[in-house]
């Protein structure tokens, strides 16, 4: 599943990007998602988190969520 095409922030963290996919992968699946969109969504969430200051939390209605 590719990445969302971001542009990548002089101040980008790979921190707690992993945690990221796993809980949206985890609260999608539990949701009854279907996987692939779980992980679609997970993918997505966790290029986010990179892209964000520090180790500030993605929102969980930004639009690429949707």
């Amino acid at each position: 599943i590719p990445p969302p095409n971001l542009s990548t922030p002089p101040h980008a963290e790979s921190t707690g990007c992993g945690d990221q996919v796993l809980a949206v992968l985890c609260a999608e699946t539990l949701h009854g998602v279907v996987f692939e969109n779980a992980c679609r969504k997970a993918v997505i969430a966790g290029s986010l988190q990179y892209c964000q200051p520090g180790l500030t939390p993605i929102q969980p209605n930004n639009p690429l969520l949707q």
